[in-house]
């Protein structure tokens, strides 16, 4: 388990395998389309914790890190 600290700076806990994927998203913006089935899957629980924002445009789907406001 990993910790990342999330918007409001809130400690929200982690596994490895989310810890990577979001470590990963060094860009602005990560396209569904890149990522691979699990990639996308593990993304999806990052959104549920809040630590990721999903936006759609068009039919393509972006990821980014949520940001404290």
């Amino acid at each position: 388990m990993r910790s990342i600290l999330g918007p409001g700076g809130i400690p929200t806990f982690v596994n490895k395998l989310e810890n990577k994927v979001y470590e990963c998203m060094m860009e602005e913006r990560v396209c569904k389309d890149d990522l691979s089935e699990r990639d996308a899957y593990l993304m999806q629980s990052l959104i549920n914790k809040n630590l990721v924002n999903k936006q759609v445009e068009g039919k393509k789907v972006y990821y980014t890190k949520a940001r404290s406001i």
